[in-house]
């Protein structure tokens, strides 16, 4: 652990001034715990240059209540996209009762410096850490918020051995898990992300982490997890060409997770909202566009059930005979052969037309129906609906002539009016170089068992509705063709793939279904 060196070269915020303000406190009786809140625009910001322990200066933006007379819990957001950026956060925040602070990291934007990674933020984080505990504007309590980086920055305070009172992370930017110390951490976490969200798999994890592992029953059973129909880093109820109406929104208001934190840090900070009801988990029922609790993720009354992949070796095209059964297959059937052509690869977003996407969200898959190198597996219509929450994958026994390939697995909800709502998605990269990740070697020729993650979810699939799973060679602009020198393939390179499902071979997706009806 990391000492703090002291405020070298750092004058702090008008000592003398909270000086009296103390006085003038002492005289009052008091009636509550923390002043009232106040307007956003209210609020006083005072910049600041705070020195690390090599003398290093970070540049610092402090929101204070005007005349204060008390100190307040911190909330502190550390940045690499400018402390101006996050200035409309750091007000709604601070005027639910909170000095907030906003730092830009070392090296970018005002702060001294040179730029270090993302892992080597620890030791910053905890000067910071110790450094607003000595400001008397801090009645002892610091917390943090952020997304996507920003939720990383806290894990890496954490990891660092700083002393937390909360943390509140969106979309956790979670690369090197193995790194994180969770038994030493000690402090309640809100974990908000979306399904659609490429940082779902991180958030969740983290969160799984800290409930089974962190150091005390306080931090196990005060860590919280609010998981929804979203893209990367919102609580926005339309995605793709999704609309899940307001019931969906993270929370009503200017911005949802704003609205969430306040409830969250009111919780741990203040002891506000005693009897108010904080579940470990609230998720979103896509389909049935609904809400539940749970105590865990996934929800304890879930089990992990194959759909198993049939065909008589013609499954490409969406009239194909491919289908999804609960039963296994027995005895042999012949593998579903497609091809991956780099020139024609299979787009993310069909008929959007865009080459670069920067979130995952859900598109209407129909116009791939009629393509010939994506095989379709198909339920018959349901007679009563399917639901399932939890974390999904699928296991697939494939094979390829080239020395590598890529295999995409999208499960997709195919309505009667053949709107295809794609509901979760993974990828596998079978290739030689061991420098690319995913990785999973490859002998050309020979069947691979490969299992691909898909992610997280949680859906209901109605009566008279298809389950119907995609298997692909790209998803592009997500994952495109396996091409280049590094994989021996070329760029104009037509590869042919192969996917067996048989008793010796059973491909199959193991979905969480869900049992008796979860709490509301």
């Amino acid at each position: 652990m990391h000492k703090h060196t002291g405020r070298t070269g750092f004058i702090p915020l008008t000592r003398g001034l909270f000086q009296l303000k103390w006085i003038v406190l002492l005289m009052i009786p008091c009636t509550c715990r923390v002043a009232p809140a106040i307007e956003p625009a209210n609020l006083e910001r005072h910049s600041r240059m705070v020195p690390m322990r090599d003398g290093t200066r970070l540049a610092t933006h402090v929101y204070l209540h005007p005349a204060d007379i008390e100190p307040r819990p911190v909330l502190l957001f550390r940045s690499q996209y400018g402390k101006g950026t996050f200035e409309v956060e750091a007000r709604l925040l601070g005027a639910g009762g909170y000095v907030t602070i906003v730092q830009d990291v070392r090296g970018l934007f005002e702060s001294e410096g040179e730029v270090v990674e993302l892992w080597d933020q620890g030791p910053d984080c905890y000067d910071m850490v110790a450094w607003i505990r000595e400001q008397p504007f801090c009645n002892g309590k610091v917390a943090m918020w952020g997304a996507s980086y920003n939720g990383l920055i806290q894990w890496m305070t954490a990891n660092e051995g700083t002393a937390l009172d909360a943390l509140a992370p969106t979309a956790s930017w979670i690369l090197k898990p193995e790194r994180l110390n969770f038994e030493q951490m000690d402090f309640p976490a809100q974990h908000s992300v979306g399904y659609y969200d490429f940082l779902c798999r991180g958030s969740v994890y983290v969160f799984q982490q800290m409930q089974k592992y962190s150091a005390t029953a306080h931090s196990r059973e005060n860590q919280q997890l609010l998981f929804g129909p979203w893209s990367h880093a919102t609580g926005y109820p339309k995605v793709g060409d999704v609309d899940f109406g307001r019931i969906a929104e993270m929370d009503s208001g200017y911005s949802g997770r704003i609205t969430q934190h306040l409830r969250f840090f009111d919780h741990h900070l203040k002891d506000l909202r005693p009897d108010e009801d904080f579940p470990a988990v609230r998720y979103f029922m896509m389909g049935e566009n609904r809400w539940y609790s749970a105590a865990t993720w996934p929800p304890r009354n879930t089990e992990l059930t194959p759909l198993s992949l049939h065909s008589a070796g013609h499954a490409n095209t969406v009239l194909g005979d491919g289908r999804l059964d609960w039963k296994p297959p027995r005895g042999g059937q012949p593998p579903d052969i497609f091809i991956s052509d780099p020139a024609d690869p299979v787009p993310t977003a069909p008929g959007h037309e865009k080459r670069f996407i920067e979130e995952h969200k859900a598109f209407d898959q129909q116009l791939l129906h009629e393509r010939q190198d994506v095989l379709f597996y198909l339920t018959p219509p349901l007679e009563k609906p399917v639901r399932f929450a939890g974390h999904i994958r699928a296991e697939m026994f494939v094979s390829t002539a080239h020395p590598g390939a890529n295999f995409v697995v999208k499960l997709v909800d195919l309505r009667p009016d053949g709107f295809a709502h794609a509901l979760a998605s993974g990828a596998i990269y079978l290739h030689v170089n061991e420098t690319r990740i995913p990785y999973e070697p490859l002998q050309p020729g020979g069947i691979r068992k490969v299992t691909i993650d898909m992610g997280h979810a949680a859906a209901q699939i109605d009566r008279k509705h298809r389950i119907c799973v995609q298997v692909a060679g790209s998803n592009t602009p997500i994952h495109n063709p396996l091409t280049g020198k590094e994989y021996g393939i070329t760029s104009s390179q037509v590869m042919t793939q192969h996917v067996y499902h048989s008793e010796q071979h059973p491909s199959r997706v193991m979905l969480p279904v869900l049992g008796k009806k979860e709490a509301e």
